[in-house]
């Protein structure tokens, strides 16, 4: 009886009743009765979360729940939309509680009541129908599972955290791929790989062209989703950007007025003479090549096309150029079992008891590796055998009594109903957005805190709460991390198309969100979250009232629609509108506004309204100040500004920062706050900025930054700092910090550093440390060599002397960067020094002669050089061939 969005609308309801009971006089005890009733509806169905064959009994009876929870929810939103309208029109909402009973706002008070009052009465109906018609099933032993905080205590300090790379059976594919991409024949080839849905296609071919040998061979690549109902236009819009990001360049910005001759006139221009990648990846449509080839130029200097799809017609076809087909075939069953066990124990070994067991389970995925990495992660938690038993059990019935359901689906159907129930939601809410989309993981955690799926739980903020639940859904192979941090948690990832239409489906029966894609006919009953993916509104017909949250995809409209009075989240991110519409002004309730990447230039005055809002994304606008009502967003958590601007490679660049009020830092529930001009004043008053975990300041003065070193000192919770001077000639001066946040995770410094800080020694807890254009003229390492838990250290002309000595320490360093030294000419390792070392990159360091103790490395992988000098090389391959430990060497 599992319903996420039924269990949402609950909790929702029951809190505003536990929470707004006095307000609402004589109604309040009537309130409390309804309110247990719900909580009781609410604890059956969450005993019975797990059930894959509900009865229709029970369907009706959840529909009805639902129903019913959505109308409360609506008088609800109502209640709060007036409350907050009346916080708003106040400068100060100390007397707010006086301000409800005044005569004029007594009619909202009277009204709500009365429509709580006739529902409490239609759920004692709907409890009353239940008890009548309620038979033996909906009594059936319920799977056992961990307590509703248990797994988020057990998990979050846990080894999820760590890096897993779970790819089982692809060595010879990847292999044979390589090869074929990084070749030295000149001849411009297509290379097709095609096979079923889950059988790893876009996972091969995402960890051949995330290789950094891959991506150095080409002078620009690109990563272009296809999907189902692609748009030629929409697809070369897409390879501008990705190819103008390979390289740094800057992307055009009337892409959305260009037609497709002109698109594919400026792909051409900007490929000619140019080794390219592309991409393309889940094709569905064999006329997709014609449309596409003609934007590809077909020259002689080795360029490489992939295409990925389930079809061998597709793969086969004839392009008109050298190709190659690869068929990804189903793993054996050695294979599958090594998989399935990597995701189900933690030491990756099935116990003697659960063998049996495992190898029905297996069998049952016909090979497929996203079906055996979701029903492993599903088993994960699972420590008995009863448990197993009954899972085994309850798939052969989905199996059985669900023809119209393929066997994949069935075993995804698993893992969705084996969620933790706060998951639910969790995992639903990634399908709005397009196919394949890369989703942010500090976007989407905004986002679930927007839309109150995040519990409250003691010790944990609700940011990391939501850390725990994007955690557990890549544990259990829900979601597949694309790039991860230096904490191991993912910073970039995308959910499997098949996940995805499973979702899609749950989605719409629970009338949980809406997708739209076309000109097509929504479904009658809307759902309060809509997402609109196609390329035009105009015969779009919605209740916009209902509306809660509102995404534009892939849309190229500058106008919104309007109704939207009860708006929790709007999400314009990417879209072509140039002005926020005066009508947000007046969502009351709104808690997330995303207007990162838009072409804004300034936000209204009247923005101090919104009081619930929680998130202000304005990245890479045009915006130049904030007017001073933001101020009063005192629920404000994370504050994201920056300007667009001309990155130039090679040039010191410090991100534009936005102007603010100086009464900013009233803001002390601030989480997040990132690229705001700073002066003195307002320096000054960042000691209230004590919640902080994310500092980002840029175009900062020498002038600022005691009184920045001593705001520093104060924000105890601080886990991650960049700060980038004005200009290369600004001296960053912050060696007048006393003490550091213990909690620093990344360190991230730009510009001129002529003093070492003597408190580099006492970042404990540091994982990153970037120095870029530092230049410093005192040697740094013996401050951070000792340093217990550096992982990455990152140096852009950072030192100034001619040699580098790693003496001692670095226990912990797995990557390390040296670029940009022109007066580097000789780097010592002593042996013991990076004992855990895995990757080494050097690059544009021109003077470079020797490279003494490489050897001594006995974990690195991989050895990256870059425009160095030819006696580097000869010094570095005479030093590998005496040594016994042979790391990979790509010269480029």
């Amino acid at each position: 009886m599992a319903s996420a969005a039924v269990d949402l609308l609950i909790g929702k309801v029951v809190f505003f009743i536990e929470s707004e009971a006095s307000l609402l006089g004589n109604v309040a005890d009537e309130l409390r009765e309804m309110q247990r009733e719900l909580q009781s509806m609410r604890s059956f169905m969450v005993d019975t979360h797990s059930t894959l064959d509900e009865s229709e009994q029970e369907k009706t009876w959840v529909a009805q729940v639902r129903d019913t929870a959505i109308m409360l929810q609506n008088i609800i939103d109502e209640f709060d939309y007036h409350k907050n309208k009346l916080k708003a029109s106040k400068k100060s909402t100390r007397f707010f509680h006086q301000a409800i009973y005044f005569p004029q706002n007594l009619w909202i008070k009277h009204q709500v009541a009365s429509k709580l009052k006739t529902m409490k009465t239609a759920i004692n109906n709907i409890s009353e129908r239940k008890n009548r018609y309620k038979g033996e099933n909906l009594s059936r032993e319920t799977p056992s599972h961990v307590g509703p905080h248990d797994w988020l205590r057990i998990h979050h300090e846990s080894p999820l955290f760590l890096r897993d790379d779970d790819v089982v059976g692809f060595d010879e594919s990847k292999d044979k791929i390589m090869k074929l991409l990084v070749n030295e024949k000149q001849d411009h080839t297509v290379i097709s790989i095609w096979g079923d849905g889950g059988s790893g296609k876009t996972t091969l071919v995402a960890n051949v062209f995330n290789n950094l040998k891959t991506q150095e061979h080409f002078d620009c690549f690109a990563w272009i989703t296809v999907s189902q109902r692609y748009g030629v236009q929409d697809i070369f819009r897409s390879m501008i950007k990705e190819l103008c990001k390979s390289r740094n360049d800057q992307i055009p910005e009337d892409l959305s007025s260009l037609d497709s001759r002109s698109l594919v006139e400026k792909i051409v221009s900007y490929l000619q003479g140019k080794k390219y990648l592309v991409i393309l990846d889940d094709i569905w449509s064999p006329d997709l090549w014609g449309d596409i080839s003609i934007a590809l130029p077909k020259g002689s200097q080795g360029s490489r096309a992939v295409l990925t799809t389930r079809f061998y017609a597709i793969a086969s076809s004839s392009f008109g150029v050298q190709s190659h087909v690869h068929h990804i075939k189903p793993l054996n069953e050695a294979e599958a079992l090594t998989l399935f066990c990597k995701k189900a124990f933690s030491n990756g070994c099935c116990p003697t008891n659960l063998e049996a067991i495992a190898k029905s389970l297996v069998e049952k995925c016909d090979g497929l590796p996203l079906a055996l990495v979701a029903l492993g992660g599903s088993m994960s938690s699972k420590k008995l055998e009863s448990e197993w038993t009954k899972v085994d059990r309850s798939l052969n019935w989905q199996l059985s009594n669900n023809p119209e359901l393929q066997k994949m689906k069935s075993i995804l159907l698993l893992s969705y109903y084996d969620l933790p129930y706060r998951l639910k939601p969790c995992f639903l809410y990634c399908s709005i957005f397009p196919e394949d989309y890369l989703m942010q993981t500090s976007e989407l955690i905004r986002l679930w805190l927007a839309e109150g799926f995040l519990e409250e739980i003691e010790g944990l903020t609700p940011e990391e709460v939501g850390e725990t639940y994007l955690m557990e859904l890549v544990r259990r192979s829900l979601l597949h991390a694309v790039q991860r941090n230096q904490l191991g948690l993912p910073e970039e990832f995308r959910m499997h198309d098949i996940l995805r239409d499973l979702a899609i489906s749950i989605s719409a029966n629970e009338r949980f969100s809406t997708i739209w894609k076309d000109e097509k006919a929504i479904q009658d009953h809307h759902a309060p979250i809509l997402a609109i993916h196609g390329n035009t509104m105009s015969n779009l017909h919605y209740n916009f009232s209902k509306v809660r949250s509102f995404f534009m995809f892939l849309s190229p409209s500058t106008k919104l629609p309007s109704g939207f009075k009860f708006l929790r989240v709007l999400d314009l991110k990417g879209s072509n509108i140039n002005k926020v519409p005066s009508d947000i002004m007046i969502c009351y309730n709104l808690r997330c506004l995303n207007l990162a990447e838009t072409n804004v230039k300034e936000l209204p005055k009247s923005i101090g309204r919104l009081c619930q809002l929680q998130t202000l994304d304005l990245r890479l606008t045009y915006i130049e100040e904030l007017p001073s009502g933001v101020t009063r967003l005192h629920n404000l958590r994370h504050l994201l500004v920056s300007r667009k601007r001309r990155f130039v490679p090679g040039k010191f660049n410090s991100d534009l920062g936005v102007k603010v009020p100086p009464n900013i830092c009233r803001l002390v529930n601030l989480q997040v706050l990132s690229n705001i001009e700073v002066n003195g004043d307002l320096v000054r008053k960042f000691m209230n900025l004590s919640n902080l975990r994310r500092l980002r300041l840029s175009q900062l003065t020498e002038e600022v930054q005691k009184d920045l070193c001593l705001a520093i000192e104060t924000m105890e919770h601080l886990r991650y700092l960049v700060v980038r001077s004005i200009d290369d000639q600004t001296v960053l001066r912050l060696d007048s910090l006393s003490s550091t946040p213990p909690r620093l995770n990344i360190l991230r410094l730009n510009g001129k550093l002529w003093k070492v800080p003597g408190w580099f020694q006492s970042l404990e807890n540091l994982i990153e440390l970037s120095l870029n254009w530092t230049r410093s003229q005192e040697d740094f390492l013996p401050y951070i060599e000792a340093l217990p838990n550096l992982e990455t250290l990152y140096l852009r002309k950072a030192y100034m002397g001619e040699k580098l000595y790693f003496g001692k320490g670095f226990q912990k360093l797995m990557t390390l960067k040296i670029l940009d030294m022109p007066q580097l000419k000789q780097i010592v390792v002593e042996d013991g020094v990076m004992p855990s070392i895995q990757g080494l990159h050097v690059a544009f360091c021109s003077n470079l002669e020797t490279m003494f103790g490489i050897g001594y490395l006995k974990s690195l992988e991989q050895v990256y050089f870059k425009d160095v000098s030819y006696k580097l090389q000869d010094h570095v391959l005479q030093n590998l061939e005496k040594s016994e430990h042979q790391p990979k060497v790509f010269w480029i």
